[in-house]
């Protein structure tokens, strides 16, 4: 379990929950199982708080590997990532890739 904040109050959840976070203006949001909040932490911030199921795809977003499904070529400086059964996209950059699998093959333990 983790406590996020919110401009509001603190969200707990599980990180089992969490697909990916993404960087917007300062914050962050949180893409969940069920839905997507918006705390007040950095993804730097996110990413000392999550366990090392977590991986820095790029200056934006924080995934979890273990939600990934398929990687797509999107452009070519980034991959498009997939999650089961949900819209959510994240983005990886190319040169993080061989990284991104790593940390995917020990995740999967």
């Amino acid at each position: 379990m983790v406590e996020l904040r919110t401009v509001d109050d603190i969200v707990i959840i599980s990180e089992n929950d969490i697909y990916m976070a993404e960087a917007v203006n300062y914050k962050s949001i949180i893409y969940a199982e069920t839905k997507k909040i918006e705390v007040i932490h950095s993804i730097k911030e996110l990413e000392a708080m999550l366990s090392n199921h977590f991986f820095r795809t790029s200056r934006s977003f924080l995934v979890n590997v273990r939600k990934v499904i398929s990687v797509k070529p999107s452009t070519r400086k980034t991959y498009e990532l997939v999650f089961s059964h949900k819209t959510y996209r994240g983005y990886l950059s190319k040169n993080l890739y061989e990284d991104f699998r790593q940390q995917a093959k020990i995740s999967s333990f």
